[in-house]
């Protein structure tokens, strides 16, 4: 099973609060995992960090337990990665990270859509891998550049999500430096959220509270500083 994990807050926060529960986690699980990576901003610049190997045996990975990484951000993604589509490699392992148009692209995703490659040939840039979610997120740059950027591309990036995520499984963070998307497909394992006081969280159901709700199948949410913007369902 993955974590999967974005926040997004208005107000810095330090990021080991929530590393240090992922760690934890994993420990317990000791699950047959094939990659780990998270990706921070504090503002001025971003950091990121992943490897293709099982969480709980990265030394670097349990390092971030015992809370000496004191780094403070605005925003924060991580992923735990259970491969369904490409081989274990660095390439492969998530966030994903694409410099284009002057903007920085962070993209993570849930879920298995390699029966829809066929649809995902318009790529912004060469793939550095050979899995599905990163051909996805390439596929997804391209089509927001070439409608104006977020938040004005957001609708047709809705109706391109819906059309990959027929019949297939997607739930996927997708950053640009000021605003986050959040989808959740048809999936069995949804996602869930929780927005309070210029601050945002999405996570997988291992994050969940009672004080979460579900995002919505096929709903795509818009987030920026924290707040959510925008929402779109069927």
């Amino acid at each position: 099973m993955c974590d999967f994990l974005v926040v997004y807050s208005e107000k810095k926060f330090d990021i080991g609060d929530y590393l240090e529960e992922v760690v934890r986690r994993r420990k317990r699980l000791r699950e047959d995992e094939h990659g780990w990576g998270f990706y921070f901003h504090n503002g001025d610049s971003g950091v990121l960090a992943k490897e293709p190997m099982p969480a709980w045996r990265s030394s670097l990975f349990l390092w971030l337990e015992r809370r000496e990484i004191l780094a403070k951000a605005h925003f924060l993604l991580l992923h735990v990665r259970k491969a369904t589509h490409g081989k274990i490699s660095w390439f492969n392992t998530h966030p994903f990270m694409v410099n284009y148009n002057g903007k920085t692209y962070v993209f993570a995703h849930k879920g298995d859509v390699s029966s829809k490659l066929d649809k995902l040939s318009d790529l912004a840039v060469k793939p550095s891998g050979d899995t599905d979610s990163e051909k996805f997120f390439l596929a997804a740059i391209k089509l927001i550049e070439e409608n104006g950027g977020l938040p004005e591309a957001l609708d047709e990036l809705k109706e391109f999500s819906d059309m990959i995520g027929e019949g297939t499984r997607l739930n996927y963070f997708l950053y640009d430096g000021e605003y986050l998307v959040v989808y959740d497909g048809k999936d069995s394992e949804p996602l869930y959220y929780l927005q309070k006081e210029g601050e945002f969280i999405a996570a997988s159901e291992e994050f969940r509270t009672d004080t979460m709700g579900e995002v919505g199948l096929r709903r795509i949410l818009l987030v920026r500083n924290g707040s959510v913007l925008r929402k779109i369902e069927d």
